[in-house]
């Protein structure tokens, strides 16, 4: 899957009258209870690519901002159906398309993190600032940001490499050409009953994110969000095996885990804030700027306190929480 070499133009943008739906969310799909490794693996890459180009237009259009998170999920999405198949025969070719995605995931990632900073993580701070020259310095450099990376975003999917990169892989998920540079002991693997795969594979997973509650009250911001992508990872494999199992106690796993989610990506916020916006305010030295990193260093200390009080009962739930594999 390497890009193209020759340049094409541009596609023309995409205005939100051409958009005739809204943003699409991942669902579930079908899957029987003896499925193989196999069909799960070609089932579910179908519906990702489904939902991304699903999306594509919107995100392309531009005013919705959801669209384009859809998007970036699904990105995620599709490289954690990848890594769940790393001990699979196979994995030359999952290389060659993780390396698209990824490409993918960095031109669509700086330009959602812009929307989620100007709509969530930044009008708290700013309100703790309070309204002078100096927030609206900040207003026009965050926007100017997010101007330029959602540019980005929106020349990536319009480009031939984008174009080639979905064209491929639906032909390798529908038509199982992934199958094709396999020997016939390889496929063996790969038609195994899923089930039995899937309990090694969510073990393997819940695993690594146990090892991190054993030291939870001492994990700095980075350590936290190591957990939270060991956490995401978790997620998007358990949403792609679900239909194999009882949807009850699926449900719950879920819910906890989700709810987990949530907390640390609150404290990721937290830390974003303390970032850019600490960057900003240590480059000047005058009164208002050493009045408006102190109103920070209080906000920051005191949002991150409860935040993280909250952190230790929404582990205490997921712990609890019985794996439904």
């Amino acid at each position: 899957m390497a890009p193209a070499r020759k340049r094409q133009r541009a596609q023309p943008r995409i205005t939100q009258r051409e958009v005739t739906h809204g943003p699409l969310k991942w669902q579930a799909v079908a899957l029987a209870k003896d499925a193989s490794a196999s069909a799960v693996f070609s089932t579910t890459g179908n519906a990702l690519l489904a939902q991304l180009r699903a999306n594509e237009s919107g995100a392309r259009a531009g005013q919705d901002t959801e669209y384009l998170h859809q998007m970036r999920v699904t990105v995620r999405r599709l490289r954690a159906l990848l890594s769940l198949y790393s001990r699979l025969p196979g994995k030359r070719t999952r290389k060659q398309a993780d390396n698209e995605l990824r490409w993918l995931a960095h031109a669509l990632g700086p330009a959602r993190d812009s929307d989620v900073f100007m709509s969530d993580i930044w009008p708290p701070v700013r309100e703790a600032l309070g309204h002078g020259p100096l927030v609206k310095t900040l207003d026009a450099q965050w926007l100017a940001q997010r101007r330029r990376n959602a540019r980005v975003a929106r020349r990536a999917l319009a480009s031939r490499r984008y174009q080639d990169m979905t064209r491929q892989l639906e032909f390798w998920f529908l038509n199982h050409r992934w199958r094709d540079a396999l020997k016939n002991r390889e496929l063996t693997a790969w038609d195994q009953r899923a089930r039995g795969f899937a309990r090694h594979e969510l073990e393997q997973r819940a695993h690594r994110v146990r090892g991190y509650g054993r030291v939870l009250e001492v994990l700095d911001a980075d350590a936290l969000h190591r957990l939270r992508i060991e956490i995401k990872k978790l997620r998007y494999v358990m949403d792609a095996l679900a239909p194999l199992f009882k949807r009850a106690r699926v449900k719950k796993m879920l819910e906890s885990l989700s709810a987990l989610q949530d907390m640390l990506g609150a404290i990721n916020d937290v830390a974003v804030a303390a970032q850019k916006t600490g960057c900003a305010l240590a480059q000047g030295t005058r009164i208002d700027l050493a009045q408006s990193r102190a109103k920070f260093v209080a906000w920051h200390a005191l949002r991150l306190k409860v935040l993280k009080r909250k952190l230790n009962v929404t582990w205490r739930a997921y712990r609890h929480a019985k794996p439904f594999w």
